[in-house]
């Protein structure tokens, strides 16, 4: 059974593999259909500034696909 600080200790580790997104791999893989630059300029920002705000902010859907980058990246590092 997990405690919370190896929980924790995970999730930042796994974190990291977010930093690999450049502007336009982020816009293509959490917003591919938005609206307006503007919106997302505003979302990366959010995410370079707090990434935790920007976790907080997200739909599961959103959570879904970052969770499915890292794991892509987890596999292509091993």
């Amino acid at each position: 059974m997990q405690n919370t600080y190896t929980t924790l200790k995970a999730a930042q580790e796994d974190l990291k593999y977010l930093e690999r997104l450049n502007k336009i791999e982020f816009a293509e893989l959490l917003f591919p259909d938005a609206g307006t630059q503007e919106y997302t300029d505003m979302k990366w920002d959010s995410f370079n500034h707090n990434l935790i705000h920007f976790i907080w902010s997200c739909s599961y859907d959103k959570l879904q696909l970052m969770a499915d980058f890292i794991d892509e990246c987890k596999g292509a590092s091993v």
